[in-house]
């Protein structure tokens, strides 16, 4: 009984020892993940702020071309 419970014992730790490695692979590929996330946001965060510095200096055109319009009216 004792050499069966022995092989029991190797087997299940031998089961926990698989479960490790699969683990320590998930672990692996959701650090990868992470990191690509990461490369992902900061690439969205520039090209927002690219595109937020267009929409702003087309604002500031379009009104000083306003003011520009309402000067010249008001000047005639």
């Amino acid at each position: 009984m004792t050499r069966q419970f022995d092989l029991m014992r190797s087997d299940v730790d031998r089961r926990f020892e698989q479960v490790d490695r699969q683990f320590d692979v998930v672990h692996g590929q959701l650090g990868e993940l992470r990191s690509d996330t990461n490369r992902l946001i900061q690439a969205l965060d520039v090209k927002v702020d690219r595109h937020f510095t267009w929409v702003v200096g087309i604002q500031v055109a379009l009104m000083l071309a306003v003011v520009g319009a309402m000067a010249g009216a008001y000047y005639r």
